[in-house]
C-alpha cells in the first residue's frame, strides 16, 4: 500500500515487530454472524461511505461476484448434515447465494463444498451450482465465482486451482435480494430448481443445522476476478480496493471487553456485524 511504500527502513523495521493479532473464527454449531447489506449501518464513522445502500446486493446484480474464504472443517466423533458457510438469500429461499457443506459421515476424510446462485421465482426456478471436495482437520481455501460478464457460469476453486464449473449457464438480470442480510455460519433453505442434486431432496438445499468448523479471511468481490489472480493472492491480505464489498479478516483479539462479540469489516464499507451466541474459545489465534 501507499502507507507501507512511505516508510523508511527503520520505521518498516519498527512496524515489522509492533505485536499483530492474527486469528481466525470457530463455529461450534451455535455461533453465526448477522451482517446488514448497508453501508456504514453500523459505526458510520468508520466507513469511507455511510449511504446505507446494499453493496454486496446491489454490485452483484450489476457484474457478478467473487467470495473466498478460508474453511477447515472439523475431524470428529458424529456425522454432520448440510451446513451453511455464507448465505445472502431472498426471504422466499428462491433467490441468492450460498456456500455450504453437505451432510458427512464420521469415517469420511473428506466433505464437499456447495457453491449455489438461484434467482426465480415460485415453480420457476434456475440454479447454477459447483462443488469441491476438501480435506477435514486442515484449512482450504475455497474460491467461487459468478462470471456474469462473460460467460453466466459459476466456478469453484480449491486453493487457487479450477475445481468444477456449472454444466449451465444463467443469464441473470435482477437478483431480488438486496435488502437480505449476509449470514454465516446458518442459513435457510434455499430453492434449487433441480432435481439429482444429492443431497439435496425435492428440489431444495436445506439448512438442517449449523457451522462446526472454522472460517479466515471471508473476502466479498462484487465482480468476478480471473482465476489466476485468485490463486496470486490467496496468501496474502486483501488491500481496500473498488469492488472488494465485504472483508472479514477475523483479527479482533479474544478475551473480555465490550462488544467482544464484534467482527469489523475491514473493506471499508462498514459492514461491520455480531456474532450470536459468541464464546471466548470462538476466536483463536493461528
Amino acid at each position: 500500500s501507499e502507507f507501507i511504500s512511505a516508510l523508511n527502513g527503520w520505521e518498516k523495521h519498527v512496524l515489522d515487530i509492533f505485536p499483530k493479532y492474527v486469528g481466525y473464527l470457530n463455529f461450534n454449531s451455535s455461533e453465526f454472524i448477522s451482517i446488514k447489506d448497508s453501508q456504514g449501518y453500523l459505526f458510520p464513522d468508520l466507513a469511507k461511505k455511510n449511504t446505507l445502500q446494499s453493496i454486496l446486493g446491489k454490485g452483484t446484480s450489476d457484474a457478478g461476484y467473487t467470495l473466498e474464504c478460508f474453511i477447515h472443517p472439523p475431524t470428529g466423533s458424529f456425522n454432520t448434515k448440510n451446513q451453511v458457510i455464507f448465505q445472502k438469500l431472498s426471504s422466499d429461499g428462491n433467490t441468492g447465494i450460498t456456500l455450504a457443506l453437505s451432510q458427512s459421515l464420521i469415517s469420511s476424510p473428506t466433505i464437499e463444498v456447495h457453491s449455489f446462485l438461484s434467482s426465480g421465482s415460485d415453480n420457476n426456478v434456475y440454479t447454477l451450482h459447483t462443488s469441491a471436495s476438501v480435506t477435514k482437520g486442515e484449512f482450504s481455501h475455497i474460491a467461487t465465482v459468478f462470471d456474469k460478464s462473460l460467460t453466466n457460469t459459476l466456478s469453484i476453486l480449491k486453493d487457487g486451482v479450477l475445481a468444477d464449473t456449472s454444466t449451465n449457464s444463467l443469464e441473470i438480470n435482477n437478483l431480488n435480494f438486496i435488502l437480505s442480510d449476509i449470514l454465516i455460519g446458518s442459513g435457510s433453505n434455499q430453492v434449487t430448481g433441480s432435481t439429482g442434486l444429492y443431497p439435496f431432496e425435492n428440489s431444495v438445499f436445506w439448512a438442517e443445522e449449523p457451522l462446526t468448523g472454522s472460517v479466515d479471511e471471508l473476502r466479498f468481490w462484487t465482480y468476478p476476478k480471473k482465476h489466476n489472480v485468485i490463486s496470486s493472492s490467496i496468501a496474502y491480505s486483501a488491500e481496500e480496493t473498488e469492488g472488494l464489498g465485504l472483508y472479514l479478516r477475523f483479527n479482533e483479539p479474544t478475551g473480555s471487553y465490550n462488544s467482544s462479540n464484534l467482527v469489523l469489516d475491514s473493506s471499508g464499507n462498514g459492514l461491520h456485524g455480531y456474532i450470536t451466541n459468541y464464546s471466548e474459545t470462538g476466536a483463536t489465534t493461528r
